[in-house]
């Protein structure tokens, strides 16, 4: 898949930034459910 960075919006690019901040906060819940403790 190729993608065309250079034809994003300004709010394509301000999704994408939610994205990927609401999957940040979630890395140390998934770390503790997958890595740490994976017996739970």
């Amino acid at each position: 898949m190729q993608q065309q960075y250079d034809q994003y919006t300004a709010e394509d690019h301000r999704v994408w930034q939610i994205l990927f901040e609401e999957q940040l906060e979630q890395i140390p819940n998934w770390l503790v459910r997958n890595i740490l403790r994976p017996s739970i």
